[in-house]
């Protein structure tokens, strides 16, 4: 029986999502530039193995996939018409664009789930899921002593499977 590196699995998988293909991937540790992304697997939990009769095991690999990005300091509102406020067409906020760019990597990851496309996890798995934790682009913060300032961004993601390694019957 060979065995799959599940994290260079999902590596290569995450990397066909063409927002993240466009910029640097780094596996647990990278270093807080703009535009690098970085997958962070978490702790598998007791309560997410579930073992069958028949020796199958459903398990859950957990992650998040972290985005850096610069921050841009210019107002969204910053033209008055009639005496209301409205979005400027002068500024493009960058900090929209990058949100959208998270989304879009959710919204990535729903297809590939709703088309069945699912990484590599070798022939002893059968993925049931991948999906993102949540249909929001989270925001962890803002790293003022980087030049320039930078904003983190994630998004989680959880894989279930069948792991038939130890089945005893089909």
């Amino acid at each position: 029986m060979a065995t799959v590196d599940l994290n260079k699995s999902i590596l290569d998988y995450i990397y066909e999502c063409p927002v993240v293909a466009e910029n640097p991937m780094y596996f647990c540790v990278a270093e807080e530039q703009n535009n690098n992304n970085q997958l962070v697997p978490m702790n598998e939990q007791y309560n997410d193995a579930v073992e069958f009769v028949d020796g199958t095991v459903e398990r859950t690999y957990r992650a998040e996939i972290l985005m850096y990005k610069s921050v841009a300091y210019n107002p969204i509102v910053t033209e008055e018409v009639g005496g209301k406020k409205i979005p400027s067409d002068v500024y493009l906020n960058e900090n929209m664009e990058d949100m959208t760019d998270g989304q879009t990597l959710i919204d990535w990851i729903k297809e590939q789930n709703d088309n069945r496309h699912f990484p590599n996890f070798g022939e002893w798995c059968i993925i049931e899921s991948v999906k993102p934790t949540s249909n929001r682009l989270s925001f962890n913060g803002i790293n003022v002593e980087l030049e320039p300032p930078l904003a983190q961004y994630s998004v989680g993601l959880e894989i279930k499977y069948l792991d038939t390694s130890k089945q005893l019957w089909n």
